[in-house]
Order: C-alpha cells, then structure tokens, then sequence
C-alpha cells in the first residue's frame, strides 16, 4: 500500500532528472556550438552578428555600408535630428568590439547558453572617437540650431500703432551636448537629447503695451538727407527705449553742406526729445530715456511730402495735452486775411490740443536758426484750428 502511494513521486522525480539532464545536455551541446559561430540571438549594438563564426562576424563588423550606415539621432525639443557617427569622427573599432563580445560569451556558465537563447543579447560596440572632430562638429550643429529671441516691436500703419508679440529665443550647451553624445555612446544607446536653454527677450509684448499716444513730433526737409549708419539701430521706425536707457544716434557731418544738416538733425531732436521728457545729448548724440515709462522712436518720411518726421510714442501726456499732424492749415474766420490763407497749399502741420482744445498750429521743419532754441508750443502765426 505504502509503495502505491510514492509510486506518483518517483516518476515526477525521474521526470525532473530527465528534464534537468536535457537542459544540461543542450547548454552543453550550445555551448560547444558557441565555441564555434555567435549566438544566434547575438548583436553589436544595432548590428546583428547571430550564427556567424568570428571571422564572418569581424568581415561584417568591417564592411564599409555597415559603418557608413549607423547613424546618431538626437532630439533638440520637439524636433529630432539623423547624422552618421562617421560625420561625427566616431567609428565602429571591430577588433576590440569582437574581443568584448567573446570575453561576455566566454563568461556565460554552462546553464547560461541555454537560458539566454530566448532573449536578445546586445553587446554594446566598441568606438575609436575623433575628439576634435566630434567637438567641431557638434559645435557647429548647435551653433546652426540657436534662435536668437526677438523682441516686441511696435510700427506705424499710417497713424494706426501696430503691436507684435515678442519670441523666445533658444540655444544648446555644445559642451554638455558632446559630453552626453558620448557618455551615451559608450553606453550602447543611438539617441540623445540635447538639452535646450530659453533665451529670454529684452522687450515683452506687455511693456509696450503703453505706448499709445504721440508725445512729440518734429520734422527735418529731405534735403537735410536721412543720417543712417551701419552701426546704429536707431533708424528704425519704432525704436523702443526702456526706463533708463538710451540709444546711439550717428549723425553723418561729412559732405556737402555736412555741418548744417547735422545741425538741423540735432535741434529737430532735442526739441522732439524736450516735449516727450526724453534728453537728446548733442556731444555724445545719445537719446536718454530718464522716465519711468517706455517710449518709442519713430524716423521715416511722410508718405507724400518732402519732410522726414521724427515721431515720439508713449502714455498719455498729463494734464490732458495732446499733440498731433495733419496736413491742413485753416484760420479762425475773424482773421483779416482769411480768405487768403485759406488758399495756403497742404502742408504738414503740428497741432497741440488741451482738454481737445486747438491751443497751437506749427508748420513743421521750420526750425530756428543755429543758437536760438524756439520753445515748445511757440508759434509766430495767428492761432489756428484743425478741421
């Protein structure tokens, strides 16, 4: 009765040794086939090399599509990017990758030939790097990916203030980038990401917000020619210029009649400037924005007359001033030459307004000679009004 009951046991037992020696035979007998060609589940990194001897793998390894084929992927943001490792200088060294990948085979145990048939055994390769190269080239790549940040603008459409939103500007470390490529590398991975520092701009959208009136206006004929240099930025119509900051104005005194048109350019500027409560410094030719409001300058020509303005932008004047062009020049009915000066030719003048009240009418460019500063809102013509 006893031998009835451990009769179940003894063949579940020979079951095991047989099955134990089964698993040791085939390790055995892949183990010797492993002493001959690869695994059949073997790679180098994305290269498979499965069932080949070691010469065959060592030809593979060295075959120039191979090599000319392995690529790098690394990602800057949302966008990913391919470059050969060959266009990086790091190349595939056969020799010792087929060294490191009999050291790994050879230190598998018996049992370990056949469990690791059933999944795939990557060895990471081995790489000969041109450091220069790798530098030079990941440094160029990073230099073409940076996008300077742009700023808020503001521009003129006729009289309408027209608002653009400021960008973001990007740019990647190269040292970083290079350190993680091959950090990455060496450890057996083909894709890296390149981390990515914002750029911030200087003027944001909300900063120039502000800016809705004209706090000035002054013009210069053409004559005088418009004074652009290479070097400055402030020909640009819509120059914005912060809370304590100024911009560099060139004026070109070279030429025929040089010294009077710099000298136009120079009292036309620092009138512009004493009406928005900027200060134009003719020695230095700086405009130096001393308020705590941003403003922004305007220098272009008047579309249909000989006159270039110089226009600045900001908050509101206080106590209800405003200023403001037109080419229309009409006196009041009660002057004794009236009907006369109603056939004045269009012009472009300059009006000045308090609580919407016609206080001043200017013909604009008529500047004062040399020396003698006219004041702000002065005029020598009978008080006019604007239709």
């Amino acid at each position: 009765m006893m031998n009835k009951h451990k009769r179940p046991y003894r063949i579940i037992a020979w079951l095991m040794i047989g099955l134990v020696v089964t698993v040791l035979v085939a390790s055995l007998a892949l183990a010797r086939r492993d002493a001959s060609v690869y695994p059949s589940n073997l790679y180098a990194g994305p290269i498979y090399l499965g069932n080949l001897t070691r010469a065959e793998a060592l030809h593979k390894l060295q075959e120039s599509n191979v090599a000319e084929t392995m690529e790098l992927t690394y990602i800057i943001g949302l966008d990913s990017y391919s470059l050969k490792l060959a266009d990086l200088g790091i190349r595939l060294d056969s020799a010792a990758t087929l060294s490191k990948i009999d050291t790994t085979v050879s230190d598998w145990s018996l049992l370990d030939h056949g469990i690791y048939r059933g999944m795939k055994q990557v060895v990471t390769p081995v790489w000969k790097y041109d450091h220069d190269k790798l530098r030079q080239r990941i440094y160029n790549l990073t230099l073409a990916q940076k996008r300077e940040a742009v700023d808020a603008r503001i521009m003129l459409h006729g009289e309408q203030l027209l608002y653009y939103p400021e960008q973001q500007g990007r740019q990647i470390d190269a040292e970083l980038a290079v350190s993680l490529t091959s950090k990455l590398l060496k450890e057996g991975q083909l894709k890296v990401i390149w981390p990515e520092t914002t750029i911030a701009p200087r003027i944001t959208r909300q900063e120039i917000s502000s800016i809705t009136e004209l706090l000035s206006v002054q013009a210069v004929p053409v004559s005088s020619e418009y004074p652009v240099t290479p070097v400055t930025g402030w020909a640009i119509p819509g120059k914005v210029i912060l809370p304590g900051q100024s911009v560099a104005i060139s004026i070109d005194a070279y030429g025929e009649k040089g010294l009077t048109k710099a000298v136009q350019w120079q009292e036309a500027l620092k009138l512009a400037a004493s009406e928005a409560g900027l200060i134009y410094e003719a020695v230095d030719q700086q405009l130096y924005n001393p308020t705590q409001d941003v403003v922004a300058l305007f220098i272009n020509q008047y579309p249909g007359s000989d006159q270039w303005l110089i226009r600045i932008y900001g908050q509101p004047h206080s106590g209800g001033k405003k200023v403001a062009i037109s080419k229309t020049y009409s006196p009041f009915l009660t002057s004794p030459k009236a009907v006369e000066e109603r056939q004045v030719p269009p012009n472009l003048y300059r009006h000045e307004f308090i609580d919407h009240k016609l206080q001043d009418t200017q013909l604009l460019g008529e500047l004062a000679p040399v020396g003698t500063p006219r004041p702000v809102g002065s005029s020598d013509k009978t008080i006019t009004q604007n239709k």
